[in-house]
C-alpha cells in the first residue's frame, strides 16, 4: 500500500503505467482460459478466477493448468468451490459471483481499475499499452450512473445514456 500512495504522490504519476485487477468468469475450456492469461499476464497485476460452482472439473484442471504453467504467480487466484455460484445467464447469482471476486481482488492488492472478463475472451489491445493508457484517470472510475435526457422528453423517451466518470469515487 505504501508503494502505491507514493505513485499517488510522484508529480509525474500521469505516466506511471496503473495496476489492474482482472476478474476472469470462466465455465469452461480451460485451454481457452489459459491463452487469456498468457496474453493479460503480467506480474504486477491481480488476477481472479471465478468458475461455476457447476463445474469443479474445470476448477480442479485450471487449478492443475496454472501449477504446471505459472508456477510461483502468487498474484493468480482461483476461487474455491465454497465461494462460488452457480452462474447462470441473467441471474442475480452472475452478480455475486463478481462482487465475491472483486472482494478477493482487494483482498489480494492494490490496483486502480478492475477489468471483467468472461473466459472466453480475448484482448484487443495489448494490456501495457491499456495500463499506460489508463494513468492519466488513475483515481477515476468509469461508469454509467444514469440516463442524461434531451430537453424534449418525447425525442429520445430516455433512451440517450451518458457515461460519467467520478474522481475519486468507486463504483464497482
Amino acid at each position: 500500500m505504501t508503494q502505491h500512495l507514493a505513485v499517488l504522490k510522484d508529480p509525474h504519476h500521469n505516466l506511471i503505467p496503473v495496476r489492474l485487477g482482472f476478474v476472469i468468469m470462466a465455465h469452461k475450456d480451460p485451454p481457452a482460459v489459459m491463452q487469456l492469461l498468457g496474453l493479460i499476464y503480467r506480474p504486477q497485476h491481480s488476477y481472479v478466477i471465478h468458475v461455476d460452482a457447476r463445474q469443479s472439473e474445470i476448477r480442479n484442471t485450471l487449478t492443475s493448468l496454472l501449477a504446471k504453467l505459472m508456477p510461483g504467480a502468487s498474484n493468480i487466484r482461483v476461487l474455491v468451490a465454497s465461494r462460488s455460484f452457480v452462474a447462470s445467464w441473467g441471474s442475480f447469482n452472475i452478480v455475486r459471483a463478481e462482487l465475491e471476486s472483486f472482494e478477493e481482488l482487494l483482498r489480494m492488492a492494490p490496483w486502480d481499475f478492475g477489468v471483467k472478463l468472461s473466459g472466453a475472451d480475448m484482448p484487443i489491445r495489448d494490456i501495457d499499452d491499456l495500463a499506460a493508457a489508463l494513468a492519466p484517470y488513475r483515481g477515476y472510475s468509469f461508469v454509467p450512473l444514469f440516463g442524461q435526457r434531451n430537453k424534449d422528453m418525447n425525442a429520445d423517451q430516455g433512451l440517450v445514456w451518458d457515461i460519467w466518470y467520478e474522481k475519486l469515487y468507486w463504483y464497482h
